[in-house]
């Protein structure tokens, strides 16, 4: 397991752990971490597509810092929420 897989299941465990009122905690961080989920997807889908022009149609990756710099968001969004739980 990677960084952000280790760290989605760190801020998953504390959040199921939380004792509060009406489970508020885990649902905010079940929210959260959705949406990390399909901001994960919209990022990974974006460098497979730009590898796959770039594989087979010849083309140049032209965003590869940007699509670096949203991976390390990625990230650092995950460790985020696994610190604050």
């Amino acid at each position: 397991m990677g960084e952000l897989g280790t760290d989605v299941l760190i801020a998953s465990t504390k959040a199921a752990e939380s004792t509060g009122p009406s489970d508020a905690k885990f649902k905010v961080a079940q929210v959260a971490l959705r949406a990390l989920d399909k901001l994960r997807d919209k990022v990974a889908l974006t460098i497979k597509d730009d590898l796959e022009a770039a594989a087979f149609g010849n083309q140049t990756i032209r965003n590869a810092g940007a699509e670096l710099g949203a991976c390390q968001a990625v990230i650092g969004v995950a460790k985020h929420l696994a610190a604050v739980g």
